[in-house]
């Protein structure tokens, strides 16, 4: 039996203890006083065996905890020896050692129980030593020598109880061990049941590890697979992009197709370009937005040439976060519903040319990383190369290889496209063609290295005033150039003509220790002014150069009116 079991069947056998020892004295003082043939000392000697045993009883039950269990073995001696002394007071009814007997069988009882059932031997011992104390009381006061009758029957039935009661208690006793062997038995499957059950709660736990790592795995593959849809998705339109850039010189257009594409695969809510002037030919910095409306264009707009200089400033391909969920790093691009944005250096070797700002109003839009925006500006940059090279050889072709304004080549192919969207458009036309006066005298006077520098000044006069107008510059021949004013009219174009033939007069070219005095012959005709066909334009602007050179050069010569623009304007 279990320690937990056999402490509180203690405990409840001192309890009941207590109305037995009640029971017992109330039995006693009613024998006594019934005239049961009791005496008053007998009476009091037993009423204080009984408050001595139930002293015992209050004595073992506050101190049991800190002695043994076998103490209570003890306690039963010692209180089976008082009732036994009792039993031995003579000439006492029979009726009165009931009481005693029956208590002193319990309390051989619990001995019984609350010990090592197993220990026969011990038991026995036991067993044998309470039963002469309960038959030496009866033999004490059935042994009456003077009566041999009355004598051998008290001793006789000392005998008989002894016996009846050791094999009443070897019955209990073999009971109490086969139920407490089955008990054990119990106790033990039930240990193994427990311990089973808490294999099984493990291996549940494991299985339901194993489930959860197998559900884990199972979202990571997930989450793996779309990773990788998403990566083949971004390199396959990257591949698209590249075609596109490789069939097309045009930057602008590959710039707004590299943006479209991130606006597309990324879902991003707005992507803007920055390029620096001079990048691909261009004379002015280039920048395009889409993504967002109008009115935060304009803002981003005012953001993007400063943030292009800090890119350049700070010369690190590293991207630069502006925005990160609502928490502005940098002072740009505030005032849109822009939550996340990022700026993307644009660099060729260590050369920063732009900057790329990507941004969106989704929460943790960057969380997957920048490859995909740094590769599309990569490829871009790539492409970019191709660009400016062929762009490059375009370029020599179209211009003179020394004074790097437009030549004739070019003017033939171009002058074709720019009066058919003179009339499409309904425009005006001024052409201007110039002569270098008495060149043939500059280069035998001073040789033609001295000739080359006054053409490359007159052909910088000639770009510089026709770029500044919207026009082209073009070496039409040896010592002759061409400026096409496209949407100006002949009394706008002669006051810019007026302008550049009074710089190109007073600009001495300095060659070595030389100081030249140019002078140039100009003849002007334009569309519809001087004439309404359009045709006609650049020959009659090519007779009215040929009347100035004809009649004492260095003049300017309206198309028409040759003999009135030669008095006016001669003095210039």
């Amino acid at each position: 039996m279990s320690e937990k079991f056999i402490e509180e069947m203690i405990k409840k056998s001192l309890f009941y203890h207590r109305f037995i020892y009640i029971f017992q004295i109330i039995y006693i003082v009613y024998l006594n006083l019934a005239g049961m043939g009791l005496s008053n000392v007998f009476t009091y000697l037993s009423v204080g065996v009984i408050l001595g045993s139930w002293m015992i009883d209050k004595i073992y039950h506050t101190n049991r905890k800190k002695v043994k269990r076998k103490s209570v073995s003890i306690k039963c001696a010692i209180q089976i020896l008082l009732f036994s002394a009792c039993m031995y007071y003579p000439n006492v009814t029979v009726m009165a050692y009931i009481p005693f007997l029956v208590f002193s069988l319990v309390l051989i009882f619990e001995d019984t129980i609350f010990n090592n059932i197993y220990d026969d031997y011990n038991i026995m011992v036991r067993r044998v030593i309470y039963i002469i104390l309960l038959s030496a009381g009866a033999i004490g006061s059935f042994l009456d020598f003077s009566d041999a009758t009355r004598a051998f029957g008290g001793f006789a039935l000392s005998v008989i109880a002894s016996v009846t009661i050791l094999y009443v208690l070897h019955l209990f006793s073999e009971s109490i061990g086969e139920l407490d062997k089955k008990a054990n038995e119990y106790y033990f499957d039930k240990m193994s049941l427990d311990e089973d059950r808490k294999k099984l709660i493990v291996f549940q736990d494991r299985v339901k590890s194993v489930n959860d790592e197998i559900n884990l795995q199972k979202i990571n593959l997930m989450k793996a697979n779309s990773n990788l849809e998403n990566m083949n998705k971004e390199v396959r339109s990257l591949i698209e992009v590249m075609k596109e850039f490789s069939s097309s010189f045009d930057v602008r257009k590959n710039v707004r197709k590299m943006m479209e594409n991130i606006l597309d695969v990324k879902n991003a809510g707005m992507c803007g370009m920055f390029i620096n002037k001079d990048v691909f030919y261009n004379k002015e910095p280039f920048m395009d937005i889409i993504g967002q409306n109008e009115e935060n264009q304009v803002a981003l707009r005012a953001d993007f040439e400063k943030l292009y200089n800090i890119v350049r400033d700070r010369k690190s391909p590293n991207p630069i976060v502006l925005i990160n969920n609502m928490d502005y790093k940098e002072k740009f691009i505030k005032g849109t519903n822009i939550c996340n944005a990022i700026a993307f250096p644009a660099y060729e070797n260590d050369h920063y040319y732009g900057v790329m700002v990507v941004a969106s109003n989704k929460y943790d839009f960057f969380e997957s990383g920048y490859s995909f925006y740094e590769s599309s500006l990569m490829d871009f940059t790539t492409a970019l190369r191709s660009v400016r090279l062929y762009l490059q050889m375009e370029d020599m072709a179209r211009k003179d290889g020394l004074t790097s304004i437009y030549n004739r080549a070019y003017f033939n192919e171009s002058y074709k496209k720019i009066v058919k969207n003179v009339l499409d458009e309904k425009l005006r036309l001024t052409v201007a063609l110039m002569d270098i006066d008495k060149f043939k005298s500059i280069n035998d006077t001073y040789g033609h290295l001295a000739g080359d520098e006054v053409i490359k000044m007159v052909a910088g006069m000639d770009n510089k005033y026709a770029e500044k107008n919207g026009g082209i510059a073009v070496r039409y021949g040896g010592e002759e150039f061409l400026m096409i004013l496209t949407g100006k009219g002949l009394d706008e174009s002669i006051e810019i003509l007026k302008e550049m033939h009074k710089e190109i007069r007073t600009t001495k070219v300095k060659y070595d220790n030389l100081s030249i005095d140019i002078n140039t012959s100009v003849g002007v005709a334009s569309y519809p002014d001087t004439t309404t066909n359009i045709d006609e334009v650049l020959d009659r602007a090519d007779r009215a150069m040929y009347y100035s050179k004809e009649h004492g050069r260095g003049h300017i010569v309206i198309d028409g009116k040759e003999e009135e623009s030669y008095n006016n304007i001669q003095d210039l």
